[in-house]
């Protein structure tokens, strides 16, 4: 019995051993074979066209895609304008490679188009494509079916077919008045665009106002009183003696309105003198009360006057005037610059103003595109 046990365990176990010599056998072939795969997935080729049928001359786009890894050596088809793709079909041009990364920057896509047309109505099989990768040529898979029909053509009533036209002579006559009408038309046509949106526009108009620099107050009282000067010593001292303490007054209150920011002019002597007190210190005070009194007796009082007295009141109303001048204000020259929007008034008129320019441009618009009209219609052009 026991002889018996021993040779049937023998043989299972080599039955067993040669059951595991053929699984390694098929597991390392099974792995060659996946590699084999893998290597192989990694080159795609695809070609694909944009359309199915088209007529005859008519074009359609045939694409072609390489997938590889990144730095792998890519040849695409290459075919020139005239190259016939097959029999039938032919290439009218070919574009510039597209090239594409993937997501993970390992493998990249190459893609060329190519423009192919055919002058034979057919069905035509097209492809394979193939492409070289690292010196070893891959192609697409199948082929890709373009049927290419006729045009259709009357052949039963042949008496409808026209004869070719002949040529047609062009007489051309020059209107240099209808280039200007043209011309006209468009800048009107602007115009009126421009004074449309002038009028859609509802915002708040400004404008810029410069105001010029005030006249210095020495400058200004030291002209008048020059030009009193002059007509003091024409003048005759009797006729003119009012006359001129009127306009001496006046000058010297005007520059102390100016000067001092106050309404000097509608003031009487003591109201002057009293606002005066916090302005200029005693000699000056002495001066203008000098002045303002001699004034108001020769006005009001009929006290006489003489040609000396008139030109020591000149003489003391400059040397007032010199001594509370303000270097500031007599050096100031720049204008002064305002953006201020504008009136009611001023934005009404404005408005008005936009339509009536509206209305103008319209009805001159539409007379000069009425006149281009008749020119062209007796030249027989419409």
């Amino acid at each position: 019995m026991t002889p018996i046990i021993n040779t049937v365990c023998r043989l299972g176990s080599c039955r067993y051993l040669c059951s595991c010599r053929h699984l390694r056998t098929w597991a390392i072939v099974t792995l060659a074979l996946l590699s084999v795969s893998v290597a192989t997935a990694q080159v795609v080729v695809e070609a694909q066209l944009d359309r199915p049928e088209m007529l005859i001359g008519e074009q359609a786009t045939l694409t072609q895609k390489v997938t590889a890894r990144r730095g792998a050596h890519v040849k695409l088809t290459d075919m020139k304008a005239g190259d016939t793709l097959t029999a039938g079909v032919e290439v009218v041009s070919q574009s510039d490679i597209d090239t594409t990364l993937s997501a993970d920057g390992a493998r990249f896509t190459l893609k060329r188009d190519f423009l192919i047309t055919s002058f034979d109505s057919a069905i035509y099989a097209l492809g394979p494509l193939t492409a070289e990768v690292d010196g070893k040529t891959y192609a697409s898979h199948g082929r890709m079916g373009l049927k290419v029909n006729t045009v259709p053509v009357d052949t039963v009533h042949l008496d409808r077919f026209e004869a070719p036209f002949t040529v047609v002579g062009s007489p051309f006559t020059w209107q240099p008045n209808l280039l200007w009408r043209s011309l006209g038309v468009w800048l009107l046509g602007i115009a009126l665009i421009v004074a449309f949106v002038a009028l859609s526009d509802k915002r708040k108009k400004f404008k810029r106002v410069v105001i010029p620099p005030p006249v210095p107050p020495y400058n200004k009282g030291h002209a008048a009183l020059e030009q009193l000067r002059r007509d003091s010593t024409t003048d005759d001292v009797e006729d003119s003696r009012r006359p001129f303490y009127d306009k001496l007054t006046a000058v010297l209150r005007e520059y102390l309105k100016d000067r001092f920011a106050f309404d000097a002019p509608q003031m009487t002597t003591a109201e002057v003198l009293a606002t005066m007190a916090y302005e200029i210190d005693a000699v000056g005070m002495d001066r203008l009360k000098d002045i303002l009194t001699a004034s108001d007796r020769v006005k009001f009082s009929a006290a006489t006057d003489s040609p000396v007295q008139r030109r020591h009141l000149i003489d003391e109303t400059e040397s007032l005037m010199a001594a509370t001048r303000d270097e500031v204000m007599e050096n100031r020259r720049e204008p002064e610059v305002r953006i201020v929007p504008y009136g009611q008034v001023a934005a009404r008129r404005r408005r008005l103003i936009w339509i009536a320019v509206t209305v103008v441009l319209s009805v001159s618009l539409l007379l000069l595109w009425a006149w281009s009209a008749f020119g062209l219609y007796d030249l027989g052009m419409i």
